[in-house]
């Protein structure tokens, strides 16, 4: 695999999903785990790079060694964990870092030639003929109209609304109650923080954060932050 932007985007293509483990038990780990828990998928374990094997048992960990009931059984590195990765188990990376989550990917298929299970939640909404790429969370109460295209490893949270024809690049993260107007071109590792509106037609280019709350009326440059309403470009 040359590239990670070489995954597959169409969701119909998608194997269904195995018995799963969770590379991440942190915030996003703990949301992966709801989504994924309410179309009755089979959670096998968490995986995460903090996880210790002395720490998980000692009585004054610090770092869990469940999450609902679900086990952390070892590092999101752990070569004899990640071989569990075959036809009988399958997984979803919920590590919110953007290059930590390529490098997990990109070596689980160069190890395990399997790429990353969707996650999408059962409350959520989607038009018949949306697509979107492996290693996407879809959060609950979320609406995907129609023609929208989603990238790979994307994280689209809870009770966001998509007009038609919008795209979202991969690694794009979209903030919690975020409104995107029909036609909008959301570009590669964009952050989007939550309650974010953006009109109709808009452009955001590669790598551009918007604060949350903010309200964007005209194209994103490139790696700009902007925030407000209407959303302005600002240093940080």
């Amino acid at each position: 695999m040359d590239s990670i932007h070489s995954l597959p985007t169409d969701s119909n293509q998608l194997p269904p999903i195995l018995p799963l483990i969770i590379l991440g038990a942190k915030g996003l780990g703990k949301v992966a785990l709801e989504v994924l828990q309410s179309t009755d998928n089979i959670i096998y374990c968490f995986l995460d790079e903090d996880y210790k094997e002395e720490a998980a048992v000692s009585e004054t960990a610090t770092f869990p060694n469940e999450i609902n009931h679900v086990s952390i059984m070892g590092s999101s590195d752990d070569d004899d964990m990640l071989n569990l990765i075959n036809d009988k188990c399958d997984y979803f990376v919920a590590v919110e870092n953007v290059a930590d989550r390529k490098r997990l990917i990109k070596k689980i298929y160069k190890q395990r030639k399997k790429y990353p299970a969707v996650a999408v939640h059962s409350t959520a909404h989607i038009a018949d003929d949306a697509t979107m790429g492996y290693g996407t969370l879809i959060g609950m109460g979320t609406m995907i109209g129609a023609d929208v295209k989603i990238g790979t490893s994307c994280i689209i949270n809870a009770n966001s609304t998509l007009d038609y024809e919008v795209e979202i690049g991969n690694f794009t993260q979209i903030g919690i109650g975020t409104n995107i107007g029909a036609g909008v071109k959301i570009e590669e590792e964009v952050f989007v923080g939550n309650g974010v509106t953006i009109i109709a037609g808009v452009t955001i280019g590669k790598g551009a954060r918007i604060g949350a709350g903010s309200v964007v009326l005209s194209n994103i440059k490139a790696k700009e932050t902007v925030l407000g309403n209407p959303a302005k470009a600002v240093s940080l």
